[in-house]
């Protein structure tokens, strides 16, 4: 497949300009060589994107490009604040299709909150 016209997709808003540098344009041929096996982990509150707007971070509105762009590899985002009407904007924006929720409670004996008082010698070391 050609490189250039790969990257071009129909229903991405990214625009991309080919004027990398050497360094640049070899880090993303090595991106696209691999982009059947490429896992891409996406990690962000959904909270804060969608409570407090589109301008908290405009480049994760941006993310769902790379599902275009990589439709194959698999794609995985995880939330703990998230609304179930958030989850579904995520969803939107990420461009994901065929979704699997997986919603569990995170009230595990190992995961705590707590405050810890710090030794005094500490900042020594």
């Amino acid at each position: 497949m050609d490189f250039k016209s790969d990257l071009e997709c129909a229903t991405s808003k990214l625009k991309i300009e080919f004027s990398f540098s050497d360094y640049q344009l070899k880090a993303l041929k090595s991106l696209y060589d691999l982009k059947d096996t490429i896992a891409v982990l996406l990690t962000g509150s959904g909270k804060a994107l969608f409570f407090r707007g589109s301008d908290f971070c405009k480049a994760f509105n941006r993310l769902g490009d790379l599902t275009c762009l990589f439709p194959k590899i698999p794609h995985l985002a995880l939330t703990a604040t998230a609304t179930p009407n958030a989850i579904e904007n995520l969803i939107e924006s990420l461009q994901f299709k065929n979704t699997t929720k997986v919603l569990a409670n995170p009230d595990f004996p190992n995961i705590f909150w707590g405050k810890i008082r710090k030794n005094a010698k500490y900042s020594q070391i």
